[in-house]
């Protein structure tokens, strides 16, 4: 920042209880609790990978779960 100011980046849901992006990212017609999870970690890896092209510094950012 040109100032010296800061930026957090918070997170308030990875949308991993979100069915239907488990069944079309997937391809899964009924997924199961394992896959809404590995729908979050996709997604913050997703998020994570975005972070580091903007510049953001490691522990600058938090996840916040709530399912």
């Amino acid at each position: 920042m040109r100032y010296g100011g800061e930026v957090k980046v918070v997170i308030m849901t990875n949308g991993d209880s979100f069915k239907r992006a488990v069944i079309e990212n997937y391809d899964i017609p009924f997924p199961t609790p394992h896959d809404f999870l590995r729908l979050g970690y996709d997604r913050q890896k997703e998020t994570l990978f975005y972070l580091k092209i903007l510049r953001s510094k490691r522990g600058k950012h938090y996840f916040f779960r709530i399912s």
